[in-house]
């Protein structure tokens, strides 16, 4: 028995909890199975491998999950260079994950937010801005599967639509915050969703959601020279050749609403719709 065997494991606790992660993943957790069990203790509720970026691989991610499988939170913000592969390992091994951030994870797909969520459904924040390959799909999955979600940010994420975000706000009801900021193809239909579904959310960014933006502040200006006639003949030409006549108009009174709700006092509001006005305004100040 050498020296440090005698140290126990409170002691050995706080000396390496003074180490930086990088030293604990690639050097500490291979030198026995004691100092691997302490290491694991203290790592046990958060993980945070975003330093890792463009040096995290499959194999990595493989190992770590195998070591802390008990992990609650774990950050890759900006891995690139994980695969799918590599998030299986988590989907196999880390399924008491609660928070999950892969923000610019640019190899996420919808096949990858599938697996992920096939077990670890206890998910309660998650964080997929900027993961540009992921559709609304991805988006329903999440919201079939992880119903304690309470934060989503799917920021910058151009490919999701309204029907995603519908089903997400009636599956989770608890959810409290949505940044759905720059993705491009949403529209005031998730506002009206939004103050129907989402009763709960108190923070809320739609900033460069630009179709959304733009048909406000299109009618913000120009409304008193449109009547709903004209403002529905204007939406046509941008919806899908299958939409109905009804649905046209909708493009249109939907934005309209939103219009004459930011010019209603607070106080005729309910506490949803103030969220979602005071939302706006911040995306309009900056447009």
């Amino acid at each position: 028995m050498t020296t440090i065997d005698i140290i126990p494991d409170e002691i050995l606790s706080t000396i390496f909890s003074y180490i930086p992660l990088r030293d604990v993943l690639l050097v500490l957790v291979r030198v026995n199975r004691r100092w691997c069990r302490v290491l694991r203790e203290i790592h046990s509720v958060e993980l945070d491998v975003s330093w890792c970026k463009m040096a995290l691989s499959d194999s990595n991610l493989k190992n770590i999950a195998h070591r802390f499988h008990s992990v609650r939170t774990l950050s890759m913000q900006g891995c690139i260079r994980v695969s799918t592969k590599g998030y299986l390992s988590i989907s196999s091994k880390c399924t008491p994950l609660r928070r999950l951030d892969l923000r610019n994870c640019i190899n996420i797909t919808d096949e990858t937010v599938a697996a992920i969520t096939k077990t670890c459904r206890m998910l309660k924040e998650v964080n997929l801005s900027y993961c540009d390959e992921i559709t609304g799909d991805a988006i329903k999955t999440v919201a079939l599967r992880c119903s304690k979600l309470h934060t989503m940010s799917i920021a910058g994420c151009t490919r999701v639509n309204d029907l995603s975000i519908r089903i997400l706000l009636k599956r989770c009801r608890t959810l409290m915050s949505l940044n759905i900021s720059g993705c491009s193809r949403l529209t005031t239909g998730v506002l009206d969703d939004i103050c129907q579904y989402g009763n709960r959310i108190r923070r809320l960014s739609v900033s460069d959601c630009n179709r959304l933006i733009d048909d406000i502040l299109h009618l913000r200006h120009e409304d008193s020279l449109l009547s709903p006639l004209d403002g529905a003949f204007a939406t046509t030409s941008s919806a899908s050749s299958d939409e109905s006549d009804d649905d046209a108009f909708a493009l249109y009174v939907r934005p309209q609403r939103w219009t004459e709700t930011l010019r209603t006092p607070p106080w005729q509001l309910t506490t949803c719709e103030q969220t979602v006005c005071a939302s706006l305004r911040r995306a309009l100040a900056t447009d």
